[in-house]
């Protein structure tokens, strides 16, 4: 019962109204699903998170977009 005592414990967390706990633990993984879905499926660009000016080195692009490869002798 290890792994339904941990799913429990994630969904305890989601409670804000002690008196009905049910409804506040449906809606919270609802939204958590949602929230997955859109950033599955969903092409999102962030808001206020500039790109990288480095992008294209990090993926080790040369300045005309061509991989270069490294021979190590």
């Amino acid at each position: 019962m290890y792994h339904y005592e941990r799913f429990m414990s994630v969904l305890k967390k989601y409670v804000r109204n002690r008196a009905r706990p049910e409804g506040c633990m449906a809606q919270a993984w609802e939204t958590e699903e949602v929230i997955k879905f859109v950033l599955d499926y969903m092409d999102l660009k962030i808001i206020g998170k500039p790109v990288s000016r480095h992008e294209g080195k990090l993926n080790r692009e040369g300045a005309r977009g061509h991989k270069k490869s490294i021979l190590i002798i």
